[in-house]
């Protein structure tokens, strides 16, 4: 009959639940140990390895082989 109150329900409801999953959150981060930690580092390494330096090897290894058609090409 009356929405606006349901709406006020539901958005305390949505705040309540928002808090609960937030103080979780928080105490999940502080019960990481060392070795997870140290695996969330490696894996992002591991990454960053597969997008940044792959494509790099890839583009001068691409360069250095046009270089040197060039340079035989005019032999």
């Amino acid at each position: 009959m009356f929405p606006s109150v349901k709406i006020k329900n539901k958005s305390e409801k949505l705040k309540k639940n928002y808090k609960r999953t937030v103080i979780s959150y928080k105490i999940i981060r502080q019960n990481k140990t060392y070795v997870t930690c140290l695996f969330e580092f490696l894996f992002t390494a591991l990454i960053l390895y597969i997008f940044v330096f792959t494509s790099a090897t890839y583009k001068l290894l691409l360069s250095l082989w046009i270089n040197l058609q060039k340079c035989y090409s005019f032999t």
